[in-house]
């Protein structure tokens, strides 16, 4: 059975509960990682003006408290395989 790091537990705990449960649950199939779940403004807005975001803070779902939405990928991820990413 696989399980989250810390880093991906800390960033899975400012999600939303129902997003922890569901992957709480898919842990246990897949190997994941949590790339984010909150981000702040000066967060959202970078990943915005590289184009990793299509809104800017406070128009995300990553912006509420709790998010009500989370980044995951595969683990290990590859950074350089962007079509399994979705960019």
């Amino acid at each position: 059975m696989y399980k989250y790091s810390k880093s991906s537990l800390n960033k899975l705990k400012t999600c939303h509960d129902d997003l922890q449960e569901i992957f709480k649950d898919a842990i246990r199939i897949y190997d994941i990682t949590v790339i984010s779940g909150h981000r702040g403004k000066k967060g959202q807005n970078e990943l915005y003006k590289e184009g990793f975001s299509r809104v800017k803070f406070p128009d995300s779902k990553h912006n509420r408290v709790p998010s009500r939405a989370i980044d995951a990928a595969p683990y290990p991820v590859n950074w350089k395989d962007r079509v399994s990413l979705g960019n």
